[in-house]
């Protein structure tokens, strides 16, 4: 598991998406889709999208959308 210091290194990476439109999801193995969730579920949710915040709580990550 990450260190928290490691996951604000990573949220202030993510920063630099923020404003910037999703204009592509790449699923390439199924085990990153859970719970019945499909590539074509995710393309049709996420595609068009703008990142609005990179936040972090403790050790959790958040982008946060439009």
């Amino acid at each position: 598991m990450p260190e928290m210091i490691e996951v604000e290194a990573y949220r202030r990476l993510a920063e630099k998406a923020v404003g910037r439109t999703i204009t592509s999801v790449d699923a390439s193995d199924a085990w990153f889709l859970k719970r019945g969730v499909t590539q074509a579920a995710l393309n049709d949710v996420l595609i068009g999208r703008d990142f609005v915040a990179a936040r972090r709580i403790g050790k959790l990550m958040l982008m946060d959308l439009d």
